[in-house]
């Protein structure tokens, strides 16, 4: 899509220099600092301007922005309009919005203010009815200059001048808001001036700007009675609007943040994380074609005619097939390489990964355009096992790519002097805060938080996302509840922002059925369009035999534990090629894993090693288990008791697998860690009937349709054959049925959610999660490392345990020591200093990784935390600290490294 309106660097060349409007310019300050000299005003906005001309320029944003403003233009159909004419100015108010974000740092109180600026060439006036602020007298300024200009000029239509002026109007929201950690709804009421006109109108002898006096009185009453309380229709709204909106909000105030930084730390941003050099895209993807196996996947990729799928099952085999699988993606890919939107799915154990960067190379490749790349992961794990995976492949560099989640650690830092750390902690720091990365792998909620959000810090990055691959993995763990608004921003979004989307799962629903109420209609690409070759191929259908001896008749955690020791032993004894048995089994609640653990360790096993692994199990013990489960001895006897946590990516290899039935297709994950690599015999993986899963899952409608819908007959053959889509053919047409009908909650009243511009509503409507979670914070000590089979992995990095011996809560030992990491936090919070302190805010976000290793999270409302807070500890710092977690009690101590939360160790507590 090529560029039909003025450029970005046009338009702001054009813009005159701030003394050319403000007389005495040099006299108005922006920023101070007590160990420099004041930023002006001019000086401020000037270095504002450049940011935002280069952020367009980085990320190819003209097109975009043109894209958008076309679409506004045409939904509102708008008779014999001259599309460059209006377009070019609704580009240009788009553009000045920035340039005019802080004109109103002239107001007087502003300037004198001890709290502000403390300017003493002006005088505090008491009274004054626009105190201190300054946003909502650079909207003014700004409105009254867009309507001069397009009323003064006689080549627009009056609807014309109407439509213009009301495009404004509602731009100026970004300048109201720009220091609002939100933007609200309703967005008319948030564009007024109150009883602040007449203060408002003094500024206008101030400034130059040509604005006729006679406008001036009656902008004010024209905005409430022609533009606001008619602006629907004035300016029909949707998606483009909404998002151009947003696009403006981002630009803006991450401009002025880079702006501000420079000035306050005196740390100017110069790489702005994308691609820049052909050179060193080609050389990456060289790499990556040369990087072990991919060498003969495109030699195969070459060849007119490819080698037969092996159905025989062996190790060599599942090799072949997954060379088989990449070569047909590359040529499927090739003849697609100007879609957006792709499919990939394949069988668990198929090499997921891998076919996606074949995937995002192909498209680096063939699209100059594209200059960043994104993963998306539902879990912690696998954005840290996919960035290794990314790393060690394209042999990307430090600079070149990060994770970003609570969890992620800081770079590490080799300077000794205080100096030295936050020199590079504040280029981290503003690295992570904008994602200064071509390459960022981060987990769902927060990438989709950037598409939807209202919240200022999240929508930083939106301006980013333009000409990017992003590929979103597990699509499967997404609530099928969300699925249409998953669809709509994904196609949206790829469309006006061309980017490219890859969606990923071994059981994929395909989204792209589901219809958008639009005229615009979504072409996906599968990428493997013979996918069910592979699915149903032996090497991965045949990998597990799914047995359903417990599937209906419930069963007791004693007759169970009896059950799992018996077929261990039958296949330790009768099946197993090393004398040896791993077994895994899987419950929906951590009560019952901590149960079934007890159960067992009452009975006599064969079992080495016993572990328990839930999500209240802390992520240095679960690095440790699964480092056991991939390191250790093949000749051990281990039995792993887990929830959910070890479903989707986690690479171990189990030979015998149990799972309390709940999702088909988290059924069929868990599956996927049971002789992942189709080279044993016997394995099985048992469906057994437990705990009701509809505590769990009465709202997924998978999980609705099963119970009504699908019976046992269906259910197995599912799982056979790998027949997803029957059961997600089902759940979309239900979606489909259920936007077609007038006045529900669904994707229709959404989308007039987005029409109305009610960017609050949006958001909350909009969930990946549908709950509230808190973290437990445990005062436990913790390794520095663990080393498993002479296997050392870090859990504290070298910069973290500089941070933790510079506040004094580390001091060279094998562990870091919880009790003084809270105090270290603490102590942080109340020594924050005021105002713009980079050093704070590193420290802060620093901290609060560290803290997470120490964390675990429980539903707010849940009986736990209750119990927690009313006996073992407190609401503290926006954590819950579980200081009472080592009490020993008649049935143990409520918590412990091992095992996680030991819920029974309440039921005695005598505090009061």
């Amino acid at each position: 899509m090529s560029s039909s309106f003025k450029s970005t660097r046009q338009i702001m060349a054009a813009i005159p220099d701030l003394s050319e409007w403000l007389p005495d310019v040099s006299k108005y300050l922006a920023h101070t600092k007590s160990s420099k000299l004041s930023e002006t005003l001019n000086e401020h906005i000037s270095l504002v301007n450049s940011y935002f001309t280069i952020l367009v320029e980085e990320h190819f944003l003209d097109n975009s922005i043109d894209a958008l403003i076309h679409e506004v233009i045409k939904l509102n159909k708008i008779p014999q309009i001259s599309i460059e004419i209006v377009g070019n100015y609704l580009k240009e108010a788009f553009a000045y919005t920035i340039c005019f974000h802080d004109f109103g740092k002239v107001n007087i109180n502003f300037q004198a203010d001890p709290l502000k600026m403390n300017n003493p060439l002006f005088k505090l006036i008491r009274g004054n009815p626009l105190g201190s602020n300054h946003s909502t007298l650079g909207a003014y300024l700004f409105i009254l200059k867009q309507i001069q200009k397009h009323q003064s000029d006689n080549s627009l239509l009056p609807i014309e001048k109407r439509f213009v002026d009301a495009f404004s109007i509602v731009l100026s929201y970004s300048i109201f808001k720009h220091h609002s950690p939100t933007l609200s709804e309703p967005l008319k009421q948030e564009i007024n001036f109150g009883n602040n006109e007449s203060e408002l109108k003094k500024y206008l002898s101030i400034y130059q700007l040509g604005i006729d006096p006679r406008l001036a009185e009656v902008v004010p009453l024209n905005l409430e009675r022609n533009y606001l309380a008619q602006i629907d229709n004035i300016l029909k709204s949707g998606f483009p609007l909404f998002t151009l909106l947003k696009l403006n909000f981002s630009l803006l105030t991450a401009s002025d943040y880079l702006a501000t930084h420079e000035y306050v730390n005196d740390c100017p941003t110069y790489d702005f994380g994308v691609f820049k050099s052909r050179e060193r895209v080609e050389k990456l993807i060289d790499h990556l074609q040369n990087y072990q196996h991919n060498k003969a996947i495109y030699k195969d990729a070459e060849q007119a005619d490819h080698f037969a799928i092996p159905m025989e099952k062996s190790s060599s085999n599942l090799n072949l097939i997954r060379r088989k699988m990449a070569a047909e993606l590359i040529q499927t890919l090739r003849q697609n390489l100007k879609e957006r939107l792709f499919y990939i799915e394949a069988p668990t154990g198929g090499g997921k990964t891998n076919l996606s960067m074949i995937a995002v190379s192909e498209l680096l490749r063939a699209n100059p355009e594209i200059n960043k790349v994104y993963y998306v992961f539902p879990f912690t794990s696998l954005i840290t096992q996919t960035c290794q995976a990314l790393k060690a492949s394209f042999g990307f560099e430090e600079n070149e790519l990060a994770e970003l989640h609570s969890k992620a650690g800081f770079s590490n830092i080799g300077e000794a002097d205080a100096d030295g750390y936050f020199g590079d902690a504040k280029k981290d720091f503003i690295s992570r805060l904008f994602a200064f990365y071509p390459v960022t792998v981060l987990s769902h909620i927060r990438f989709f938080d950037i598409l939807k959000t209202n919240q200022k810090e999240s929508n930083y990055l939106l301006h980013r996302l333009a000409n990017s691959v992003v590929v979103v993995d597990e699509l499967q763990s997404y609530n099928p509840e969300i699925w249409d608004k998953l669809m709509y921003f994904i196609s949206e979004y790829s469309r006006f922002f061309n980017i490219r989307f890859i969606l990923m799962s071994a059981t994929l629903p395909k989204i792209g059925d589901i219809d958008l109420l639009s005229d615009y209609k979504n072409t996906y690409i599968s990428l493997l369009p013979n996918a069910s070759r592979y699915l149903r191929n032996p090497n991965f259908s045949e990998r597990v035999n799914f047995r359903f001896d417990y599937f209906e008749a419930e069963i007791s955690l004693d007759e169970l534990a009896e059950v799992v020791i018996r077929k261990s032993e039958e296949y330790r004894i009768e099946k197993s090629e090393t004398g040896s048995v791993r077994t895994i089994i899987e419950f929906i609640f951590k009560k019952s894993a901590s149960e079934f653990y007890e159960a067992v360790m009452n009975l006599s096993h064969p079992f080495d090693q016993v572990l328990l692994l839930s999500g209240t199990v802390l992520e240095a013990r679960r690095k440790e288990i699964i480092n056991t489960l991939k390191l250790s001895d093949k000749t051990l006897n281990i039995l792993l008791i887990t929830t959910q946590v070890v479903e989707a990516g986690v690479d171990i290899d189990m030979d015998l697998g149990f799972k309390n039935r709940s999702l088909i297709d988290s059924d069929e994950q868990l599956a996927g860690r049971v002789n992942r690599n189709a080279n044993k015999a016997g394995c099985e993986v048992y469906l057994f009937n437990y705990n009701d899963a509809k505590a769990l899952h009465h709202k997924d409608l998978r999980f609705k349709i099963t119970r009504e819908n699908i019976g046992r007959s269906d259910y197995e053959r599912i799982l056979k054959e790998k027949d997803f889509g029957y059961l997600y053919n089902q759940v979309i047409s239900k979606i489909i049925r259920s936007n077609n009908r007038n006045y529900a909650d669904n994707l229709s009243s959404y989308q007039s959610s987005i029409a109305k511009l009610n960017y609050k509503d949006v958001d909350k409507k909009f969930r990946i999660i549908d709950q509230d979670n808190v973290s437990v914070f445990v005062p436990l000590t913790l390794p520095v490392k663990i080393t498993v089979k002479e296997t050392t992995e870090a859990i504290f990095s070298k910069c973290d345990l500089d941070l933790l011996s510079r506040l004094n809560a580390y001091f060279g030992e094998a562990e870091v020591n919880g009790k003084l990491v809270w105090e270290a936090y603490k102590e942080v919070i109340h020594n924050r200093t005021q105002g713009f302190s980079i050093e704070d805010k590193t420290r802060f976000k620093h901290l609060q990784s560290i803290l997470s290793k120490f964390c675990f999270s429980l539903i707010s409302y849940s009986s736990d935390v209750k119990k927690i807070q009313e006996g073992f500890g407190r609401e503290e710092y926006g954590y819950v600290y579980f200081s009472h977690w080592d009490e020993e009690r008649s049935d143990g101590r409520p918590y412990s490294l091992e095992a996680g939360l030991n819920t029974k160790a309440f039921s005695d507590s005598f505090f009061i």
